[in-house]
């Protein structure tokens, strides 16, 4: 499961930050990217597609896929927490029940989650 959370992160750091996509990462794009943190948020779906049970599953740094321990406070993970609310899923029957995870992307600077993940 945890392999599962590392892969999910790896994919949203490569689809947010685009100088990962043309190659090695140079010293002031880690700078930049240690401003973010991904936030893997798990959930469960109910039968109508409602989130339940949210909960933060992994704090990573995106430049060098590092685990973080307790990096936001209550009130911002409880933030993340009704973003992951906010959506419904369509899921197959078969998975109603099942662990779900989600990632986004925190600014450290701003002190919110980024628009688009």
């Amino acid at each position: 499961m945890r392999v599962l959370i590392r892969i999910v992160c790896a994919l949203v750091v490569v689809l947010a930050m685009s100088p990962l996509r043309l190659g090695a990462v140079d010293a002031a794009t880690k700078r930049a990217m240690d401003n973010y943190v991904i936030v893997s948020f798990g959930f469960d779906v109910s039968r109508d597609g409602h989130i339940s049970n949210i909960r933060v599953a992994l704090y990573m740094n995106p430049s060098d896929k590092r685990e973080l321990k307790n990096m936001l406070s209550r009130k911002e993970q409880e933030m993340g927490a009704r973003i992951i609310a906010s959506g419904k899923l369509k899921i197959a029957p078969q998975d109603y029940g099942k662990t779900w995870y989600r990632a986004l992307i925190f600014d450290k600077r701003t002190r919110k989650y980024k628009d688009k993940t």
